[in-house]
């Protein structure tokens, strides 16, 4: 089963996604955030080789709706899923201040989809899988409701080499990139593993400098990221278990012979 308590936080914080992504252009706003959602919305383009407004997309354990927002803004069709009624409230409410437009959301648990066979061009989670019991379950079904050809991308922290089992105690396992390799293989082709959130340019962005400089850095950082965004563009290829990463991206295409 999902864990439950990790969906308390929207009862307690309310649309934290939205704030930490977009509250201000430089005072409050995230390149690292943006990140997260913007890669897997790429990398679904270059996979599928299609404009989005051109493909059906599921956005699994869609929180408050800010992947959803990202792929509604550039005319795509996508639809929401989430277990978590309180976090689709606030994203209807967050998407409709923005776009004027109600997203397509359902309330359903990731394991038992609600939807047909081979309905989706492509499937997105975003920081889900670390929180599931049932993690082939989940990826069978995605499988199911993928079109053949399809396309799956994931994303989650990956798992320290050294240390605890999970870094957050919500988590129910986290995963090296052999395992998650391993994973995606068992029922996708051509997986890839990628490396988020690089360690040395963390290192930059989340220093510890003095105040005045660790400001100074973290508004570079953001003026930059107007035109070109360091965390979206500079990512590890190919990443195992020793790369120095954050974040593991995991990427897979359902057979075509399905």
């Amino acid at each position: 089963m999902q864990n439950h308590d990790k969906f308390e936080k929207y009862n307690e914080l309310g649309a934290y996604h939205w704030r930490n992504t977009y509250s201000g252009i430089f005072r409050g706003s995230s390149p690292r955030n943006h990140a997260l959602y913007d890669v897997p919305i790429d990398l679904v383009r270059q996979k599928l080789g299609v404009n989005l407004t051109q493909a059906i997309g599921a956005d699994i354990g869609c929180g408050d709706g800010v992947l959803v927002y990202k792929v509604m803004q550039k005319g795509g069709r996508i639809i929401g899923v989430d277990l978590s009624k309180q976090a689709l409230n606030l994203a209807i409410q967050e998407i409709g201040q923005r776009l004027g437009q109600v997203p397509m959301l359902i309330n359903a648990s990731c394991y038992n989809l609600p939807f047909g066979n081979e309905v989706f061009d492509y499937v997105i989670a975003t920081e889900l899988i670390e929180h599931l019991e049932f993690d082939r379950k989940f990826i069978s079904e995605v499988v199911r409701v993928l079109k053949p050809g399809g396309v799956f991308v994931c994303t989650t922290p990956r798992k320290l080499p050294y240390g605890p089992e999970v870094q957050d105690p919500y988590h129910v396992k986290e995963y090296s990139a052999d395992e998650l390799r391993k994973l995606l293989s068992e029922f996708l082709e051509d997986v890839e593993i990628l490396g988020l959130y690089p360690a040395w340019l963390d290192k930059i962005y989340l220093n510890k400098f003095p105040r005045p400089i660790a400001l100074l850095v973290r508004f570079s950082f953001k003026l930059l990221s107007l035109c070109w965004n360091p965390y979206r563009h500079i990512i590890y290829q190919n990443a195992s278990n020793d790369t120095p990463c954050a974040n593991l991206i995991g990427i897979g295409r359902k057979s075509w012979s399905n």
